[in-house]
């Protein structure tokens, strides 16, 4: 089995350029019915996740449920995980085509530009999720000051 990458056309996006050809260039081999389907049903899958960004969405889209998803992830044919992540960048790129068109129109009732942040955050996080980190220990010395005089306070309850 082998994966066939075709550079992206204006008619096919980054996604529709991933398919799977079942038996080809792999020398003679016995391919079955059940793995040509399966090569269909993971590159229907993968076109649509490209396009909605949940499993569960593009499961239905195709007619499976999202376990054939978990099973493939598993069994890695086809080399599947490489081709779900090239389906996940895709759906990343049309998340952020949607960011770039509402900053440059901004008029118009166009949904929540938060929830729009969100969905970047969370399917491109190396890009758009901050990465924070807390230096500063001031907070913390106080609260163990604090702690510390709770505690003698609680010793003395019942004095004047």
């Amino acid at each position: 089995m082998s994966t066939r990458i075709r550079k992206p056309t204006t008619k096919t996006s980054a996604i529709e350029s991933l398919t799977t050809t079942v038996g080809e260039s792999d020398g003679p081999s016995h391919v079955t019915l059940r793995q040509k389907r399966s090569a269909a049903n993971q590159d229907a899958f993968l076109v649509a996740f490209g396009k909605c960004g949940t499993i569960a969405e593009a499961a239905e889209a195709i007619g499976l449920t999202r376990q054939a998803h978990y099973d493939w992830i598993e069994a890695d044919t086809n080399s599947y995980r490489e081709r779900f992540d090239a389906a996940r960048v895709a759906f990343g790129d049309t998340l952020e085509r949607l960011a770039w068109s509402r900053v440059s129109n901004p008029t118009g009732n166009r949904g929540s530009d938060m929830l729009v942040v969100a969905l970047l955050n969370a399917n491109l996080p190396s890009k758009y999720r901050p990465n924070v980190t807390v230096v500063d220990n001031t907070a913390k010395d106080l609260l163990k000051r604090l702690g510390m005089t709770g505690t003698k306070r609680i010793g003395k309850e019942g004095a004047p």
